[in-house]
């Protein structure tokens, strides 16, 4: 998944920029969760008679069989990647790599790890899973993992590539544009003068009056207008001059807007698009496994919703210990208790026992 999510930086870095590229690698999987719970939303839309499925609520937490495990904690524990993972954070700390560290050091860095186990424990107990937030975390990384795992965009042949380009130029097509240029009047009559004034000048562009607003298209609208305004603006003829506009809450002020200039649409060449053509991919072949995914999981919208249903998958397939889910689990029982994890632990330690086995020995 990392090497996955490397990919989709460099591919957005490339095509857009740097900034763009860092949130939308985190917005690239987003859509999906939305679009499912849209879906579900719809399904019951679509039936009146059907009443939507009641939300799943999690009683016990199902512990699912750890392999690899060093400690064992209640009827959890804590695993060998795991214990990695808090052994790498802690070198990090001290600036230091893994193999490094002291046995003191190692030590430390296992404790660090079960305390956090036997916190998550806790959490799981006092319904951590019946927040709406982890569900939707658990339900994201499930879905990105069983939908995306699967797509080599380094293994795409160009024939796929161009396949696809020629099957939706409409993707790869940049809309008209023109620029545009405005005059502000507090009257329409003003407005209308200035129209008059215009259409016997032989260069009405070049009028003083005119503030410039750029390039606009259907895409790409004016920030400071409405879009009732650009709309018109964007639909100008190079050289129109258009009749005296106002937004709908402020008929007093008047706009009259001149396309100066106008660029064709086109659409852009396949080797220039060929990286957007590549994202575009892998965006439809996700959506074609989630589809798979569904038949395989039996979803079946009159028994479950469709977040329910990726939730409980998630939670029987474990995805309640990928790190961030469970990193989040503890910190919010943690600020629900409102005092300190240290305080916490003496208690928690006696409900949940620790046994270590041969693996951290």
């Amino acid at each position: 998944m990392l090497s996955f999510k490397k990919f989709i930086r460099s591919l957005i870095q490339k095509t857009f920029g740097e900034k763009f590229a860092v949130l939308s690698v985190a917005l690239f999987f987003f859509p999906f969760i939305t679009s499912a719970q849209q879906s579900g939303k719809s399904n019951s839309l679509s039936n009146k008679k059907t009443s939507a499925p009641a939300a799943v609520v999690i009683k016990e937490v199902p512990q699912i069989p750890q392999d690899g495990l060093v400690a064992s904690v209640g009827r959890g524990g804590l695993t060998k990647s795991e214990y990695d993972f808090y052994l790498l954070r802690f070198a990090n700390r001290l600036r230091k790599n893994v193999k490094s560290l002291s046995p003191e050091e190692r030590k430390n860095a296992l404790n660090e790890g079960l305390d956090d186990e036997i916190l998550f424990q806790a959490a799981l107990a006092e319904g951590a899973l019946n927040d709406s937030y982890i569900r939707f975390m658990m339900s994201s990384l499930f879905r990105s993992n069983k939908t995306l795992s699967s797509i080599r965009p380094d293994q795409f042949k160009d024939s796929e590539l161009k396949a696809y380009y020629d099957a939706h130029q409409k993707e790869f097509s940049e809309p008209a544009e023109s620029h545009i240029k405005c005059a502000k009047f507090n009257s329409k009559a003003r407005a209308l003068n200035f129209i008059k004034t215009l259409k016997q000048s032989k260069t009405p562009v070049s009028s003083p009056e005119w503030n410039d607003l750029g390039w606009v298209s259907e895409k790409k609208q004016i920030v400071e207008f409405p879009t009732e305004l650009s709309k018109k603006a964007a639909n100008l003829k190079k050289g129109q001059i258009s009749e005296p506009l106002s937004a709908s809450f402020s008929r007093d002020i008047c706009y009259v807007f001149i396309c100066a200039e106008q660029k064709e649409a086109r659409l852009i060449p396949y080797e220039e698009a060929k990286s957007k053509v590549k994202f575009a991919l892998v965006n439809q072949k996700q959506k074609e496994n989630y589809e798979i995914l569904l038949k395989k999981m039996g979803f079946d919208p009159q028994k479950i919703s469709e977040e329910d249903a990726l939730f409980l998958s998630a939670l029987n397939s474990g995805f309640q210990r990928d790190i961030s889910v469970r990193q989040y689990c503890i910190n919010s029982y943690v600020a629900k208790k409102k005092v300190k994890r240290e305080q916490l632990l003496p208690e928690l330690k006696k409900k949940y026992p620790v046994k270590l086995l041969e693996t951290a020995k």
